[in-house]
């Protein structure tokens, strides 16, 4: 069974807790860390043809920059079979949008 037929997301049970004064929530689902140790990093990076984990993202609409947890950055860059979010946050904008109105800034990128 593929990893996508097999895995719950957000993890069953999980709190996003409330919302804060940024707009942003408390909580964000990440994958374990014995799912995002060094070897699984390096390897996506080698295959995603990556010097770093990308952690800024840029909003296409307000074209402004976000600077993700490294923690999901981690979980966006090793999800393969399924995606873990649906919407990212903008801090410039104080919301949630759809995934694929987003960019990695470093190269443009589409994130989705």
């Amino acid at each position: 069974m593929s990893e996508a037929a097999t895995r719950t997301w957000p993890p069953q049970g999980f709190s996003y807790g409330n919302r804060m004064l940024s707009g942003n929530m408390e909580r964000h689902p990440v994958l374990p860390k014995d799912e995002r140790t060094v070897e699984k990093i390096q390897a996506a990076l080698i295959e995603k043809k990556r010097l770093t984990v990308p952690d800024v993202i840029r909003h296409d609409v307000c074209t402004k920059r976000t600077l993700l947890g490294m923690s999901i950055a981690e979980t966006l860059l090793l999800a393969k079979n399924f995606k873990p979010y649906g919407r990212l946050f903008c801090a410039a904008c104080k919301n949630y949008f759809p995934l694929e109105s987003f960019t990695w800034a470093e190269d443009g990128q589409r994130i989705a």
